[in-house]
């Protein structure tokens, strides 16, 4: 066995996409290095190949402040990490995997003079597969921060019935409401000119920016080219209520964005719920919607409270994923981040 090191795209892009999908891992495929590129990352797979055979492999990205990199050249230079390794079930020996991995990956911050590097998961072990949860984890002494979080996401193998007797009574009534006031389901094609008037529109209430509008127009633009993104809206009459846009890769399906107009007759929890049904249709096994607080942020209140509880209320389980910063120079991390506040972070 050896580890392979690509720049921009992995050895054979078929082979690598089809790991991913049996892996239930979609940041880590080549189409999400589309949208780490339009970032101005450039985008590293490291693979483990065995007689020329994936068997597990890790896709990272390094960034490289254009502004400072002239006169500071190593200063702002980070690499990251967003979605767990992947690694081929068959494959007995999954520590020698992670240990090869994670071996490559400390001889190549070392080679680079890499600064800092993000380590993000999303996945868990025991949802779609045994192994998807395992991240680099090399240089502990390193680590500068680390935070645990969860994950909320609705396992669709269990009958119609269930998926709506489990929602909080309060959803319960509000999807039945939103029958009763006529209001329509809908999956059109993906289309960037709405869900960006959505989302300025939830966030015109919310004294937040929106989402860049040309990384929305990118992302649904890479999803349309590869299949995987799927956007659906809940109307009455021609008035669009709520929206959102789902990556669908597998048995896995991602909650990405979505918008809402503010209203009284239950539109975000009867798309949420129609959502599911459309997927449980086409044999998806689970629908994450993202990350959900663990306890009461008093300064986040309507993240803590309002969006968790949303989500929780339709009888979501969830599991732990993390996030690490380990920083291997110090003295420019803190010069870096000094310059940020001066002069790019204002």
């Amino acid at each position: 066995m050896e580890v392979v090191v690509s720049y921009d795209n992995p050895r054979n892009v078929d082979e690598w996409n089809a790991l991913c999908k049996e892996c239930g891992n979609y940041l880590q495929t080549t189409m999400q290095s589309e949208m780490a590129k339009f970032s101005g990352q450039r985008v590293i797979y490291f693979e483990v190949v065995d007689s020329q055979n994936l068997i597990g492999g890790g896709k990272l990205s390094v960034w490289q402040s254009v502004k400072i990199r002239l006169i500071l050249p190593t200063i702002s230079k980070t690499l990251s990490q967003f979605g767990e390794f992947i690694i081929n079930h068959s494959y007995d020996n999954i520590n020698e995997i992670i240990s090869m991995l994670n071996n490559r990956i400390s001889e190549y911050i070392e080679k680079e003079n890499i600064v800092s590097f993000s380590v993000k998961g999303f996945y868990s072990s025991g949802i779609i597969s045994r192994d998807v949860s395992l991240l680099y984890e090399n240089n502990r002494s390193k680590c500068y921060s680390c935070a645990d979080f969860d994950v909320a996401y609705i396992d669709l193998r269990k009958s119609y019935d269930d998926l709506y007797k489990d929602m909080h009574v309060k959803h319960r009534n509000m999807v039945n409401r939103a029958v009763r006031e006529g209001l329509i389901f809908e999956n059109i094609d993906c289309n960037s000119d709405v869900l960006n008037m959505m989302l300025a529109e939830t966030y015109s209430t919310q004294g937040k920016s929106a989402p860049n509008p040309k990384y929305i127009e990118r992302e649904i633009e890479v999803g349309n080219k590869n299949g995987t993104c799927r956007m659906f809206v809940c109307r009455k009459g021609d008035e669009i209520l709520s929206c959102a846009l789902v990556n669908v890769y597998g048995r896995f399906a991602d909650y990405s964005f979505g918008g809402n107009r503010r209203n009284d007759c239950g539109a975000g929890q009867f798309l949420q719920y129609n959502i599911c049904k459309w997927l449980k249709d086409i044999g998806v096994d689970f629908y994450s919607l993202g990350q959900v607080a663990r306890n009461i942020d008093e300064s986040n209140l309507k993240f803590t409270e309002g969006i968790t509880r949303f989500k929780m209320r339709f009888g979501c389980e969830t599991y732990q994923s993390s996030k690490r910063l380990y920083v291997f120079a110090p003295i420019k991390y803190k010069v870096w981040n000094v310059l940020c506040k001066m002069f790019i972070r204002k």
